[in-house]
C-alpha cells in the first residue's frame, strides 16, 4: 500500500514479512487516535457527572480518571505472564487478531459505560489481556523481522505515516464531540480497528516464542543493565502519560474540545516530516547527543507549561515539544527494539510490558494521591520535568549481529 522508495531508492526499510503488519498498525493507530486523544476528557467528565466522592467536581473527575488507569495497569501487570502462554499456544498473528477483536468489544462497552459505569470493570479486565496480547506480539514480530542496522529507519518511517494520517484527527474528534457526542468517536475508531483486523489476517504466522517466567524475570533484574532499562521504562511511561494528560489540562485553560483539536492539528502537521528523518539519523549516526539534547528539551518544556496561559503560548511550546519528540521517540523506540533482538526476544517484550504495568501503577498512584488533597493541576505537571530525564537512561547493548538485507 505504501512505498518507501520515495525516500530510499533501493533500500528495503520494511522487510516483506512486515508490510502487512505495518499497514495493520497504521489502521490501528488511526482508530486509537480517535478513541484515546480525548479519553482523559471522557473519563474526567464521567467523574464530574457521577461525583462518587465527597470532594470538588474537579477532584472527582481527576480521581476517576486516575482510578481507571491504575486498575488498567494492575490488570496488565498481573495478566501479562498468563497472556504470554496464550500467545505461545495460538501464535503471534492470531494473538494480534484476538487483541483487535477484544478492542472492538471494549469500544462498544465504552458507549454503554457512559450511562452505566459498572461496565468499566469488564473493560479493565479485558484490557489486562488485550494490551499484552498486542504489544508483546507486535514488538516481538517487529524486532525479529526488522533489520538491526536499519531499525531506526523502520521505526521512523512507520512514525511518519502514522503522524501523516493522524494529523487531522484531533480536530475531527473535537468537532464530533461538540456536535454529536463521545459515542460517535468510538464508532469511528471501531471501523478502523476492523480494517486493522483484515490486514492482520494477511500477516505471516510465527509461533516460535520463548517461555517467559517470573523466575527468569528475577534473574534478569539482578543484571545492572536490565535494572537501568527498567528505570528508563518507568520514566518513559510517566513521560507518555503526562503527554496524554496535557490536552485535558489545555482544555481546562481554553474551554472547548474543538479548539483543542484545531490546536493539535497545527502541532502535528508542523512536526510531521521530522518523524521520518529522525529515524534515518538514528541508524547513520551513533552519537547519543541528539537523544540527550531532545530529552532535556522535553524535560525543560514542562517548566514552561507551568507558566503558560494563552493559546498562542501553548501552541508555541507544544510545537517545540513535538519537534523534540519527533527526534527523541524514534531514538528511544529503536534502541528498545534493538535490545530485544535475539533468541529471548519474546521474553524481553513480555517483561517490558510487565514493567510498563508496574510503571503505570506508580504513576497513577501518585496522580490519585495528589488530587485527593488538592484541586490544582499546575503543580502536578512539574512531574513531567523528571520523567524524560529518567527515560534518557536507556542504553544500547554492545552486540554484533550479521544479517542479510
Amino acid at each position: 500500500m505504501f512505498s518507501t522508495q520515495i525516500f530510499h531508492h533501493n533500500h528495503r526499510i520494511f522487510p516483506k514479512d512486515l508490510k502487512n503488519l505495518f499497514v495493520a498498525k497504521l489502521f490501528r493507530s488511526i482508530g486509537l487516535q480517535f478513541s484515546t486523544f480525548f479519553m482523559p476528557l471522557f473519563l474526567y467528565q464521567l467523574g464530574v457527572k457521577f461525583h462518587p466522592f465527597d470532594i470538588s467536581p474537579f477532584q472527582n473527575g481527576m480521581i476517576l480518571l486516575g482510578m481507571y488507569f491504575i486498575f488498567e495497569r494492575i490488570s496488565v501487570f498481573f495478566f501479562t505472564i498468563p497472556t504470554s502462554k496464550i500467545i505461545a499456544k495460538i501464535g503471534i498473528r492470531n494473538s494480534l487478531i484476538m487483541s483487535q477483536v477484544l478492542y472492538v468489544i471494549i469500544l462498544a462497552l465504552y458507549v454503554l459505560a457512559q450511562h452505566r459505569p459498572v461496565y468499566f470493570l469488564l473493560i479493565l479486565i479485558i484490557e489486562g489481556i488485550r494490551i499484552p496480547l498486542f504489544w508483546c506480539s507486535y514488538y516481538s514480530l517487529f524486532s525479529s523481522n526488522a533489520l538491526y542496522k536499519r531499525m531506526g529507519e523502520s521505526v521512523g518511517t512507520l512514525e511518519f505515516f502514522t503522524r501523516l494520517l493522524q494529523a487531522a484527527i484531533p480536530a475531527i474528534s473535537g468537532l464530533i464531540i461538540v456536535q454529536l457526542s463521545f459515542s460517535y468517536i468510538f464508532y469511528v475508531s471501531l471501523f478502523f480497528q476492523a480494517l486493522s483486523i483484515v490486514m492482520l489476517l494477511l500477516v505471516k504466522e510465527q509461533t516460535k516464542v520463548s517461555d517467559p517466567s517470573l523466575i527468569e524475570l528475577k534473574v534478569w533484574l539482578k543484571e545492572p543493565q536490565f535494572r537501568l532499562l527498567t528505570f528508563s521504562q518507568i520514566g518513559k511511561y510517566a513521560a507518555d502519560a503526562m503527554q496524554g494528560l496535557w490536552p485535558l489540562f489545555v482544555l481546562i485553560l481554553i474551554g472547548t474540545a474543538d479548539k483543542v483539536g484545531y490546536l493539535y492539528f497545527v502541532v502535528f502537521f508542523v512536526t510531521l516530516l521530522l518523524s521520518y528523518f529522525a529515524g534515518w539519523y538514528v541508524d547513520h549516526f551513533k552519537n547519543r547527543r541528539p537523544f540527550a539534547i531532545t530529552g532535556s528539551i522535553l524535560s525543560s518544556l514542562w517548566i514552561m507549561r507551568f507558566y503558560i496561559t494563552s493559546i498562542w503560548s501553548i501552541m508555541a511550546v507544544d510545537i517545540f515539544g513535538s519537534l523534540a519528540d519527533s527526534i527523541y521517540s524514534p531514538f528511544y523506540d529503536s534502541i528498545l527494539l534493538r535490545r530485544g533482538k535475539g533468541q529471548s526476544s519474546f521474553s524481553y517484550f513480555v517483561y517490558h510490558e510487565m514493567i510498563m504495568g508496574f510503571s503505570g501503577i506508580i504513576f497513577w498512584g501518585i496522580f490519585i494521591l495528589y488530587f485527593v488533597f488538592t484541586d490544582s493541576w499546575r503543580n502536578f505537571i512539574l512531574l513531567g520535568f523528571i520523567a524524560p530525564l529518567m527515560s534518557m537512561q536507556l542504553r544500547d547493548k554492545s552486540v554484533k549481529i550479521v544479517e542479510k538485507e
